[in-house]
This record gives structure tokens, sequence and C-alpha cells, in this order.
């Protein structure tokens, strides 16, 4: 009888079909082995993540009230500035010179208003008293030659002469008086005096007025977000110049998917990290939900206040935004990988029955980054698969953990 001798080739042969067989053999009877996932209670926190931008409520556009050539800009992008600080120099020539004229004829009427009580008032005083003299000298004259034409020393026409004076002086007397009465404190010339220093004033009020129109200065404390002008620009009023962002509460904007509406609540604590930033986060705070979806995007946008902002935070900064909407102690969880075709609080999982799988379906409460509540459907202890394991149910696996 011949004997079989065992070449190379062959032994390789049996040596793979030890090796392959026996795998498959028990991955077809025992099913495949994929990854157990226990439900187990603990603590759950409920996160709403999304990225935002930090914001204020809002900008002011700084411009020009009149027309004017640029002389001089003073601030750059970035740059802090306080309330009273001059931002812009427009050329004044023009106006400097028109608030010296005003500020010249302001003089004069003072002066002209001084002139009354110094020397007018005076004068017209002791106009008024040799006035009041005249007359009594023509009264006199008057009686006299009335005397003497009784006693036919003069004639008629003499008499009548000294009339006459008498006319003239009390003619004297009356706007002697009359002066008198407009000078004194009240009267129309001083009125007239006063009106004309008063308008005198005003228009050196306008003057300056228009003066500090070629000066514009920061209304408020804030950051310059914007520059939109150089020296020897034309401005025109209503062109914004500047673009300033107050200095105030900062807020981050954020949008967030209409899923995750339900758990928000004003006041709810928030972690934000600015993108340049990483590691350094600060604390903020849910102040707005918006009360209309966008149709397009089926998102919302929140507010948040930030009380306390870094000092590296700026305008338009993006910033991660992690607002803690719940928090729970000793609730039943499931991981979310398992979780399979969530609509609202309802999903289903592979539940481990033994050693093969089931199909379940599972109420869920709190929702988590990294877990859910379960309400109903599994109970401490079971195991679940993930939600993409190439299974069925009924099938049979191998479960191992992960």
């Amino acid at each position: 009888m011949k004997r079989k001798v065992l070449t190379l080739p062959r032994i390789t042969l049996a040596v793979l079909v030890l090796v392959i067989v026996p795998p498959l053999l028990i991955g077809r009877i025992l099913g495949p082995a994929v990854p157990a996932l226990d439900v187990q209670r603990g603590s759950l926190l409920q996160n709403v993540v999304t990225t935002g931008r930090v914001i204020t409520r809002h900008r002011v556009q700084i411009g020009s009230e009149i027309v004017g050539t640029v002389r001089e800009v003073t601030t750059d992008d970035g740059e802090r500035v306080r309330a009273g600080e001059p931002l812009v120099l427009l050329d004044d020539a023009i106006q400097r010179a028109g608030l010296s004229r005003a500020q010249a004829a302001l003089r004069q009427a003072e002066l002209r208003r001084a002139r009354l009580g110094e020397f007018d008032r005076p004068d017209a005083q002791a106009a008024l008293r040799e006035a009041r003299a005249g007359l009594a000298q023509a009264e006199r004259e008057a009686s006299s030659r009335e005397q003497l034409l009784a006693r036919n020393l003069i004639s008629a026409e003499e008499l009548d002469r000294s009339r006459l004076e008498l006319e003239r002086a009390q003619a004297v007397l009356e706007r002697a008086e009359l002066r008198n009465t407009t000078l004194v404190p009240g009267g129309n010339e001083w009125q007239l005096a006063d009106q004309a220093v008063a308008d005198a004033r005003h228009a050196v009020d306008l003057a300056t007025a228009e003066l500090a129109r070629t000066r514009i200065d920061s209304p408020l404390d804030g950051v310059v977000l914007r520059r939109r002008v150089e020296p020897g620009d034309t401005v025109q009023p209503g062109s914004t110049l500047l673009v300033i962002s107050p200095d105030g509460r900062l807020e981050i904007e954020a949008p967030v998917d209409e899923v995750s509406l339900q758990g928000l609540a004003i006041g709810q604590p928030a972690l934000v990290e600015a993108d340049a930033y990483p590691g350094r986060t600060f604390a903020a705070a849910l102040s707005f939900i918006s009360p209309q979806v966008d149709a397009d995007r089926g998102n919302l946008e929140l507010r948040l206040a930030v009380e306390e902002p870094p000092s590296f935070l700026r305008q338009d900064m993006t910033v991660s935004v992690d607002i803690r909407i719940g928090e729970r102690d000793q609730v039943l969880a499931v991981p979310n990988e398992a979780l399979r075709d969530l609509a609202g609080d309802r999903a289903r999982v592979w539940r481990l029955d033994g050693k093969r799988v089931e199909d379940r379906e599972v109420s869920l409460g709190l929702r988590g980054l990294a877990s859910s509540e379960v309400v109903s459907g599994l109970a401490e202890g079971d195991r679940v698969l993930p939600a993409n394991a190439p299974v069925e149910a009924g099938q049979r696996v191998r479960p191992r953990t992960p």
C-alpha cells in the first residue's frame, strides 16, 4: 500500500482550514461579536450646544452735521475712545472768522449799553436841569415884559418875542424830560440796548455752535469698529464717518435648532468659550428666546447676557456656547449612541435579551450630550447595542465590552 506524503502546500492548506473555518462556524452559530453598552443610573446633565457671536445691543454711527473738509482723524479701528474725546476735526477757518465777527459785534453792543449809564444819562440829566432853568428864566422875562408893556415902556413886539422865547424854553424842557425818561433803567433806550446785547450774544452762541460742529467728539465710551474717513475727505451731513461699539453689557447671539427649544428657559446658565482663546471659558445667562422660528432654516435666535466679560472679548467674536438646561441625579440613562429612529421623546434601541437581539421602543426624558434619561422601555442593568450595529431583531450575537 502506497503511503501519502504531506507536502508543504498540503500542510499550508490544512493550517488555513484550521485557522479560518472554526471562527466562521462559530460566527455563524453564535452570531457576530458586537459591543454591548450598559443601561445604568447616574447623574445626567442636559446641554444645548451652539455657536454664536459677541454683540452689543446697538452700534453708534458717527457723522458730521455740516459740510466740511477733514483736517485730522484722531482714532482708528479697534481703539478705545472716551465720551467727549475728539474723533474727527474739520477745517474751521470760516467758522472761526464768523465767531470773531460775532464777538466784535457783541463788544460794540455792550459798549453802547455801558455808554448809556456812564455818559448819556448824566448828559440827559444835565440837559434837563438846564432846560428847567431856561424855562424859569423865560417865564421871568415874559412876566417882566408884560409889566413894562402895561406901563407903555416897551412895544407889543418885544412882549411877543419874550412869549416866543418862553414857548421855546417849554419845548426844550419837554424834549429834555422825554430824553431823561428813556435813559432811566428800564426805559426805551435801555430796552433797545439790552435787546441789542442779547441779539449779539445769540449770534456769538450760534457762531460758537457752528465752530463746535467742526470738532466731532465721541458721544460715549466705546471701541471704534470701523473708520470710514481720511484727512482731506469732504464730508456731508448724514454720512457715516466712524462706527463705535459702546461700552456696556455684552451679549452673545446664537442660533439654535428648534428641536432644542423644549427645556430652554430664561436665566439658564451657560459656559462660553471664544474660538480665539480655547480653554478660557466665561459665564453667561440665557436672556432672550426669539418668539419666532426661521421657517427656512428651522432655527431660532437666542441671546445670552455676559455680566462680567473677560478683557479679551471683542465685538463679533465667534464663540461656542454650552447652555445647561437640566441636571438630575440617579436617573436611569442609556448611551445616546444606542438610540435609533429618534422622534421627539421616543426612540428605538437594540436590547440584549440574553444573547439575542430585541427591538425595543423607549421613552426618553432629559437629554444629555452622551446619555439620555430613560422614562420607560428599559431597566437598570439592561444592555443595548450601538444603533449602527449590523444586527436585526431575533439575531444571536456575542456581546463584548467596548
